[in-house]
């Protein structure tokens, strides 16, 4: 019961990250302004009121015939989807609007690629209407334009809210897969702690392989090498001084969670002491299994750099 409840408990977390704005508190500029107090920051202040009167609602000139709003993220996301709090009084003026991303600033040789868009149909007024992209976009800058159709068909933004996830640019030689790079070493490190030095090296390091999924990648991968493979790959777990195994990422599931030890093999086998340190790895000739081996050993191992790992 209480290793479920754990799992539960980084699932949530996992899905609380996700759920950040990125676009909260970010620079943002408009076209115009309405008002003094309807200026473009109104619309990432982080406070999502719709009641307009309360001035916490981004609000272009009534006199802007092509009126836009644009954020500044900081850097490239993956962008998956736009939320925007519709004003209690936007008077039907959400509607003809496009959202589009740009790596670089649109005046700067930034190209526009479409996240999604909204026709003549006005949003409902006082509601949070969520657009999601095609696919998920890269983007640093999310610009949202207005087609002008009448008088005072001002674009109005009680708040925007960006949902991504952080793009990660693979160094040389590493493999991207999902949101993740890694690097598979050619050659044996002089032991478990070398091999996470050079890791560190290159900007990343040991990979934590806690979840079936990671696990099958790995393995999947190592098999593709045959014979240009090595015997044994160190991953980044350990068990020292006569304590349990354990991940050098705290934040992994525990490895009561989730094991992959191989079947014939006990982990506490050799049965760790006070002077020992076990590290473990990757075995070729078990297909892959986790295996305890002796920190010392001249072997191979994989690297990984992700948004979340090594930890800043």
């Amino acid at each position: 019961m209480t290793l479920v409840c754990l799992y539960i408990l980084v699932l949530l977390t996992i899905q609380t990250v996700k759920a950040v704005n990125l676009a909260a508190g970010k620079p943002a500029t408009q076209s115009s302004a309405h008002r003094v107090h309807t200026t473009a920051d109104k619309a990432v202040d982080g406070n999502a009121d719709k009641a307009y009167s309360h001035g916490s609602c981004s609000h272009t000139n009534c006199q802007d015939r092509a009126p836009w709003w644009m954020v500044d993220l900081g850097k490239v996301y993956l962008i998956k989807s736009v939320t925007i709090a519709v004003a209690d009084s936007a008077s039907g003026r959400m509607r003809n609007f496009r959202i589009e991303l740009y790596n670089k600033h649109p005046n700067k040789g930034g190209m526009a690629k479409l996240c999604a868009s909204q026709g003549p149909a006005a949003l409902a007024h006082g509601k949070d209407r969520t657009f999601t992209c095609s696919r998920p976009t890269r983007g640093r800058f999310v610009k949202i334009s207005k087609k002008f159709t009448s008088h005072c068909d001002a674009l109005i933004l009680c708040e925007v809210m960006v949902n991504g996830e952080e793009v990660v640019n693979c160094p040389f030689s590493f493999v991207r897969h999902g949101r993740s790079c890694y690097f598979y070493s050619e050659h044996k490190a002089g032991n478990w702690f070398q091999a996470r030095d050079i890791c560190r090296a290159l900007g990343a390091d040991l990979a934590i392989a806690d979840n079936k999924e990671k696990v099958k990648f790995f393995k999947s991968a190592l098999k593709s090498l045959g014979a240009l493979g090595g015997r044994i790959y160190y991953l980044g777990g350990h068990a020292f001084s006569g304590q349990a195994f354990r991940w050098l990422d705290s934040n992994a599931l525990s490895m009561g969670v989730f094991d992959d030890w191989d079947k014939a093999t006990n982990p506490k086998d050799p049965e760790p002491n006070i002077e020992d340190e076990l590290c473990f790895g990757m075995h070729r000739e078990h297909y892959y299994t986790w295996h305890n081996i002796h920190c010392s050993r001249r072997e191979q191992f994989i690297c990984e750099k992700s948004p979340m790992w090594p930890r800043p």
